[in-house]
């Protein structure tokens, strides 16, 4: 039974068609080219006919209300009035941004064209007009209750997309939440969002799983980040003198220093980056100051040829028994890495420390202990 076509795949299908095409296409011309459409509009029945040409102007009208302007154009084919539909790139892909080149001065203004070499529409502007675009969004994106702030959001990533090193300058200190279900979460992002944004020192209860301990910590915050589930505080640890990473569910009693409000006690690094640390996998997330494991592991062949290519690790040695590599990895999250160490399917083996090639084989039984039942395979 062939799989049946969603929504989505209909508009997808339609509005790649259209942009196929820079003169009008006609009705038959698409119900003929849509695989949505094609099937009914090829059979005799009247009826299967005339209701996949409704699903076509059903579909038109929800694109446009979508945003994607599918233009009804009128015209003449021998002698003939019929009317045609276009999708222009110009009106549905945004300029590609593009920095000026030659003359850098001051009252350049910006400039719009197409490219010799693509249909698409560019914009030009000196690498200070751009700075200058990127600092106010920055400045807007930071307006929690302005109207305008999720505009600045969006130019920014439009800036990082087409220029990301211009607005990597305009980095925001912090990645912006809507709501958060944890409500002690919550309420530690409460104290920790103002502080990063006013560059207040903060105090807090940690508490370390590594080290089974709860201890008073103090911290200059860089910048919060959500990954794999759970939120983290970036920042420098006065105490360790170095950036360290905090887990925001671990904390307690967040107070940010209230002693000069508008004085911030610290400044963060020119070189810091928030985007650094995303991305990471979740073993490397783990608390700076925890003990760090050095795992070494087996990558079969073939998985072994993708691991190099994506430079996954250290690499230690071929395996000569097996035709793999073992690789090495800084861990600080062991059950992470074991999760991700058996979604391998038996492909990637840990080797060493015990600690990791014993944990490997632990969960593997308590994974299975769970899909079994009464003794057999459920």
């Amino acid at each position: 039974m062939p799989e049946k076509i969603t929504k989505a795949q209909r508009w997808l299908d339609l509005v790649v068609f259209l942009l196929r095409h820079r003169l009008p296409v006609t009705v038959e011309q698409i119900m003929e080219a849509i695989p949505a459409y094609a099937a009914d509009w090829a059979s005799e029945d009247e009826t299967r006919r005339s209701s996949v040409r409704r699903k076509f102007e059903r579909d038109k009208d929800e694109l446009r209300n979508l945003g994607i302007p599918v233009e009804s154009v009128p015209y003449t084919v021998e002698g003939e009035e019929t009317t045609g539909y276009r999708l222009k790139d110009a009106d549905l892909y945004m300029p590609r941004l593009v920095i000026k080149a030659g003359d850098t001065g001051e009252g350049q203004g910006e400039t719009a064209h197409r490219s010799p070499l693509t249909a698409h529409r560019s914009i030009e502007a000196t690498p200070e007009q751009w700075a200058t675009l990127a600092r106010a969004a920055h400045r807007i994106s930071k307006l929690p209750d302005s109207p305008l702030a999720p505009y600045g959001r969006s130019a920014l990533r439009k800036l990082g997309f087409d220029l990301p090193e211009i607005a990597a300058e305009a980095d925001a200190p912090y990645i912006h939440y809507l709501s958060v279900p944890n409500p002690e979460v919550a309420e530690n992002l409460r104290a920790l969002t103002p502080a990063v944004l006013d560059k207040k020192s903060v105090e807090f209860d940690y508490y370390s799983i590594y080290k089974d301990e709860h201890r008073h910590r103090s911290a200059h915050p860089y910048g919060l980040m959500y990954q794999g589930g759970n939120w983290y505080m970036i920042g420098r640890d006065p105490e360790a003198d170095g950036i360290r990473t905090f887990r925001v569910s671990r904390m307690s009693e967040v107070k940010a220093n209230a002693k000069s409000p508008k004085t911030p006690d610290y400044h963060v690094p020119a070189d810091f980056r928030l985007r650094d640390y995303l991305g990471r996998e979740a073993w490397r997330l783990g608390e700076d100051d925890a003990d760090e494991i050095m795992a070494e592991v087996l990558f079969l062949y073939p998985t072994s040829l993708w691991a190099d290519r994506q430079g996954l690790g250290e690499f230690l040695r071929e395996d000569e028994a097996t035709g793999g590599q073992v690789r090495a990895f800084k861990v600080r999250q062991l059950d992470p890495f074991l999760r991700w160490c058996l979604s391998f399917r038996g492909q990637v083996r840990p080797l060493a420390p015990p600690v990791v090639a014993d944990g490997l084989r632990d969960l593997a039984r308590r994974v299975l202990a769970l899909y079994q039942t009464d003794g057999g395979a459920h």
